[in-house]
């Protein structure tokens, strides 16, 4: 039963909601069982009045009860709350034209008035007031009725009315100061997935946003991986003031992050003056080879002319690999998002062998890239724990 009632609850609620929408869409369906559960409990109570009219008005009104269960779970959340606000605003003076002997039925319009404020969504600013006022009047409308039916004096019907009016007054501020809050709330939210995406990849802060602790794997696939290093730059910061040396290398790595916004490719870290992008993790990324040798020419490119507009000898040395690498996010107080493996090493070593301002290839990248690049041999490096390995300069592109 727990599990049904929650399956109920949850109708219509989807990952595109943001949080207070969806505790909206779970208040409409929880009232939907509310109201269903009120009528199955007067069904005996209509067969011992022997009143069929009354019986026919119950499976009415159980019928617009699913209608809006069905609304919202094809996530028709307008016309669900329109039909259950009508559902109170028709229902009770009917129940009044039928049953007129039934004493304070007529109250029921006060809570429902208020049924308004809480299920609709922020972007309903005209319906939810319209509906409530339209409840107050029939509401008016109703103690008019009874009072002259039951001779109540003038005093104690405008007593009830103004009663009314207060908790409609009551129930805009109420939801005016609510819808602001949330505003605040989806803001500082948002602030909050800016900051994290401006570290990690979305991969890693979806899963981080559904509940999911560090350390966890985000990818485990063939990519390619390139390590850039600034040559000399720790000379030069000998030499430069340290503002003046942060402003620098930011702008030569937002440089580098615009080009590789350009590719849909996400920076894996900064370290130092280094600089480390991966195609094809934590994302598939088909073509991953000459995304990253097209990222890495432009990235020279733009070192050279950043070295004549800051007057500094810039040069870049850029190392290619491709291969299997995992990657995942770790750290308990600060967390990252890495990625590691033999490809990543290698990538590396490509780097540390390279030669400032040229790119360097692993054969196993200059064998995967594309006929255009313009590859030339550099013969065999000797690398640390691999031996004499064969590497390739990527030169640019065939002109068409």
């Amino acid at each position: 039963m727990t599990a049904l009632l929650h399956k109920i609850q949850n109708l219509g609620v989807h990952d595109g909601l943001d949080t207070f929408d969806a505790k909206r869409v779970r208040l409409l369906n929880s009232l939907c069982v509310l109201g269903l559960s009120a009528c199955l409990a007067v069904i005996p109570w209509v067969f011992i009045q022997d009143n069929l009219n009354g019986l026919w008005g119950n499976l009415l009104s159980q019928a617009t009860i699913g209608g809006v269960c069905w609304l919202q779970h094809r996530r028709q959340y307008r016309a669900a709350a329109i039909i259950l606000s009508l559902v109170g605003l028709v229902g009770v003076p009917i129940q009044m034209v039928m049953f007129p002997d039934t004493w304070g039925i007529h109250f029921w319009l006060l809570p429902l008035s208020l049924l308004p404020q809480v299920i609709f969504f922020r972007e309903d600013r005209v319906l939810p007031v319209v509906i409530g006022w339209a409840m107050f009047v029939a509401f008016t409308a109703c103690v008019l009725v009874v009072g002259a039916r039951a001779s109540h004096e003038a005093p104690e019907m405008a007593a009830q009315i103004l009663a009314a009016i207060t908790l409609m007054l009551i129930g805009g501020t109420v939801r005016s100061s609510v819808h602001q809050a949330e505003r605040e709330a989806i803001a500082q939210s948002e602030r909050a997935d800016t900051i994290l995406l401006m570290t990690l990849p979305r991969a890693a802060v979806d899963q981080l946003k559904r509940g999911q602790e560090p350390p966890f794997e985000v990818s485990n696939d063939e990519c390619t991986v390139m390590m850039a290093d600034i040559v000399g730059f720790t000379k030069m910061a000998e030499a430069i003031r340290p503002h003046e040396l942060i402003r620098i290398l930011d702008e030569i790595f937002h440089e580098y992050d615009q080009l590789a916004d350009g590719l849909g490719l996400e920076k894996i870290k900064t370290m130092g003056d280094g600089y480390m992008i991966a195609a094809g993790a934590p994302d598939p990324y088909p073509g991953h080879e000459d995304a990253i040798a097209t990222l890495a020419l432009s990235m020279v490119e733009v070192t050279h002319t950043l070295s004549g507009r800051f007057g500094l000898p810039l040069e870049v040395r850029i190392g290619i690999h491709s291969g299997v690498a995992w990657g995942g996010v770790i750290g308990q107080t600060r967390i990252a998002y890495d990625i590691w493996g033999d490809t990543v090493n290698m990538a590396a070593r490509m780097e540390q062998h390279g030669v400032p301002g040229r790119i360097q290839l692993s054969e196993e990248t200059a064998r995967r890239l594309s006929e255009g690049f313009r590859i030339e041999e550099r013969g065999l490096v000797a690398i640390k724990n691999k031996g004499e390995v064969k590497t390739y300069f990527l030169n640019g592109v065939e002109e068409a």
